[in-house]
């Protein structure tokens, strides 16, 4: 059950039977996939970095998402404008196989 952060970035996978979505909890945020059929609620690749916008390929097996790299105490940092000197944005696109079958 999700207890902390709030919810964002609302996708249903192409068979509109899994819905993908980001829990932003402020220092740190995740990627989830949500099956109402089985209620399976699965955190993908979960780290101490910030998940967020995920999006579905075409056939629904591989999930992408952009993953923000914040370093600890940079009030007013985002990862994805550069903002910190010559070190350019700090964020990577993951991609993962993903099915709650």
């Amino acid at each position: 059950s999700l207890k902390q952060g709030s919810i964002g970035d609302l996708v249903w996978n192409p068979k509109h039977d899994v819905l993908s979505f980001s829990n932003d909890r402020g220092d740190h945020g995740f990627v989830g996939l949500y099956s109402p059929v089985s209620s399976e609620l699965v955190w993908v690749a979960a780290s101490v970095d910030t998940d967020m916008q995920p999006a579905w390929s075409p056939d629904g097996r591989s999930l992408a998402w952009v993953r923000a790299m914040v370093p600890a105490g940079n009030v007013g940092y985002s990862p994805l404008d550069g903002n910190m000197g010559n070190r350019g944005p700090d964020f990577a696109i993951m991609v993962a196989d993903v099915s709650l079958d």
